[in-house]
């Protein structure tokens, strides 16, 4: 009875869990519908699993017809994930024989829960009797098909794992690699423990009628992959709130390259750098009186320029900012709460807040930045009022005209 307890709690916390990450991610509004895919396939997957040890999985069929199609094209789907992730230069033949085995399974289980929907709920009864008494002898055996493309499924799953460690260690070390390797361990594991133990097993009952047909082992491995993908679960959420994490990433990184030319003036572009080059914004009452009173110039009338020049807030600049050394010089020594107060925050949910419109401040704000960072040239002025901000290679030549404000 403990034992049962134990399991049917495996199956529920990684089917939840993992549908809370998945609602995690969407709230972040990231691009990663392929991982989503893989992500909510394995989720309902457990979760059903747990009804039919329990004997309610038959009052949910259309759950099974509606997810196993996803749930067989999952691998495919985390390949697909970390190849947009690296940017794979794979041409489209590549990326068809790449995933034609999974098309292949994908099809046929269509074609099969279209074609034989009748059976499933007597297939149902029958399996859901078997699991829960795993040591009884039946003479039934039910999804045979299914097993044996569970089983294929595995072994394609073992080939796209192969793939995706195969592509990263092409790449320079970067945070998509160490995520593999901390986040996606489990998976890894649980892939290679499937196919060393079950497939075998799988594939010399449906196949060559050899084994004795029992359950035990088709429990067990079930068992530890559900602990396995909590483990991951668990590793993603954490991940999550990282600065650094792959997950946060991707969006920040499509609209920097879809971002337009922006024009500033130039005293406006001064301005800003000073604030970024002096870290000013590391003061956590700092204001926009205060930055007046630094470059000389009354609040009202500071207020006034910066707004009719700039296309984003004094405020949200600021904590663009705050968010950018957060995530660039956080100190694993000390807690998250410290690092965020070092950042220029007053309280964490202040952090939070400003955390969540970052994608949307990252295509006005980070062409800026980039340009500050570039050496500066050796030009003249521009005589208009106006320059872009893709090429301040003057900015240190208008210093003086800061006493005009």
């Amino acid at each position: 009875m403990l034992i049962d307890l134990f399991i049917h709690t495996i199956f529920f916390c990684a089917g939840i869990f993992g549908i809370y990450a998945v609602t995690r991610l969407i709230t972040l509004h990231k691009t990663h519908a392929f991982y989503l895919i893989w992500l909510t396939s394995h989720s309902v997957m457990f979760l059903m699993y747990l009804a039919l040890k329990t004997g309610t999985f038959d009052a949910y069929p259309i759950l099974y017809r509606s997810m196993s199609p996803l749930y067989f094209f999952a691998p495919a789907s985390l390949y697909l994930f970390f190849s947009k992730l690296i940017h794979s230069h794979k041409t489209r033949w590549e990326y068809f024989l790449h995933l034609l085995p999974a098309i292949i399974i994908l099809t046929i289980t269509i074609i099969e829960i279209s074609l034989y929907h009748d059976h499933i709920i007597v297939n149902i009864k029958s399996f859901q009797a078997q699991i829960q008494n795993p040591t009884h002898e039946s003479v039934q055996n039910p999804f045979k098909l299914e097993k044996v493309l569970f089983a294929l499924r595995s072994i394609i799953g073992l080939i796209y794992i192969r793939l995706i460690h195969r592509a990263l260690k092409k790449e320079i070390p970067s945070p998509i690699e160490d995520s593999w390797q901390r986040v996606f361990q489990p998976i890894r594991i649980n892939i290679y423990i499937v196919v060393a133990f079950l497939v075998p097993t799988v594939l010399l009952k449906e196949i060559f009628q050899l084994g004795n047909g029992k359950f035990l082992i088709i429990n067990a491995v079930v068992v530890f992959a559900a602990f396995m993908f909590f483990k991951h679960i668990h590793l993603l959420l954490r991940d999550l709130d990282k600065p650094n994490s792959i997950f946060k990433s991707q969006a920040q990184e499509v609209n920097s390259r879809s971002t337009h030319t922006i024009d500033i003036p130039e005293k406006s572009l001064f301005i800003l750098h000073q604030i970024y080059k002096d870290q000013l914004y590391l003061d956590p009452m700092l204001g926009i009186g205060k930055i007046a009173t630094v470059f000389g110039s009354t609040e009202e009338k500071f207020s006034l320029f910066f707004n009719n020049t700039i296309p984003f807030s004094f405020t949200s600049y600021i904590n663009y900012l705050r968010i950018i050394h957060y995530e660039n010089s956080s100190n694993n020594k000390f807690s998250k709460e410290a690092n965020i107060i070092n950042a220029g925050f007053n309280t964490r949910a202040s952090y939070y807040q400003w955390e969540k419109r970052k994608s949307k401040l990252a295509g006005q704000i980070n062409p800026i930045l980039a340009s500050f960072d570039q050496p500066s040239q050796p030009q003249t002025p521009s005589h208009q009022e106006t320059a872009h901000a893709v090429a301040p290679g003057w900015i240190s030549k208008v210093r003086a005209s800061l006493t005009k404000l």
